[in-house]
């Protein structure tokens, strides 16, 4: 972990180990009894096995004086090798827990003795409104429907918000089929917001074509992608623009995904 980093999906950890220990022999046989430190070093393979188990190797060495055993044999020490291989059993989830806060417009609503729930405001209206606050104390659910959350009004700025990408095969400037679903969001935007204006931003990728071919194509990909809201979605025209970028910038970094119309709400 301290070289390649905690992952918590890796299936191997291996364990160095070095250190100090003590050792008695017992008397035995005219063997007198002895008490040493030895030096130990061991590096053991822990493998990840489903359902909390692990299978564990451990090579196992340690150092001791030469008349550790009682027997001289003119070296200045003997070392002893072990060979464990074991099975662990983890109670409970492994690793550590990761907590991320994900959202800027979380309020605080209620406490409990162990644990506090939040209410996430998704589409704010109004300055000051009731909701509903989900309250866990003891493994208590408590539902109350009457207390009220302050709420910031956000403030709408004219900055670019994108909308959704439309794909297209190598080559090609009609859409790839499977993406109605953005189509559909990009037309429910534009009746939510009437002032609203979208921009079509085409590319294409750079392993294919010349620049030359490839602004061409990119400005056709927008065309057939602005024909498609304005006659299957019945958007007004004028509401959208189209640019050719060609290959002049790649959004992705992929090449296939290169191959692309960006959808861009520019005004509203």
């Amino acid at each position: 972990n301290l070289i390649g980093g905690y992952k918590p999906e890796r299936k191997w950890d291996i364990i160095p180990v070095a250190g100090i220990g003590y050792a008695h022999a017992f008397a035995y046989k005219g063997t007198p009894k002895t008490n040493i430190i030895s030096t130990n070093f061991s590096l053991m393979g822990k493998y990840k096995l489903p359902k909390g188990f692990d299978v564990n190797l451990e090579v196992q060495s340690a150092l001791f004086p030469d008349q550790f055993d009682g027997r001289i044999t003119g070296g200045m020490y003997e070392s002893s090798c072990a060979v464990m291989l074991g099975v662990t059993y983890n109670f409970g989830s492994r690793g550590f827990a990761v907590t991320k806060n994900t959202s800027k417009h979380k309020h605080r609503v209620a406490r409990g003795s162990r644990k506090v729930r939040y209410v996430q405001i998704i589409n704010p209206e109004a300055a000051e409104r009731k909701v509903e606050v989900i309250r866990t104390v003891n493994d208590t659910v408590f539902i109350n429907k009457e207390v009220k959350v302050r709420e910031e009004v956000p403030v709408r700025t004219n900055e670019p918000v994108m909308l959704g990408s439309i794909l297209f095969d190598i080559n090609k400037t009609m859409p790839m089929q499977g993406q109605e679903i953005t189509f559909v969001n990009i037309a429910k935007f534009m009746s939510d917001y009437p002032e609203a204006k979208i921009r079509l931003a085409g590319y294409a990728d750079q392993q294919t074509g010349t620049p030359q071919y490839n602004l061409k194509l990119s400005t056709k990909r927008g065309i057939s992608v602005k024909d498609i809201l304005v006659k299957q979605y019945n958007i007004d025209r004028k509401r959208i623009e189209v640019q050719g970028v060609g290959t002049d910038a790649q959004p992705y970094e992929r090449d296939k995904w290169n191959r692309v119309v960006i959808v861009t709400a520019v005004d509203f």
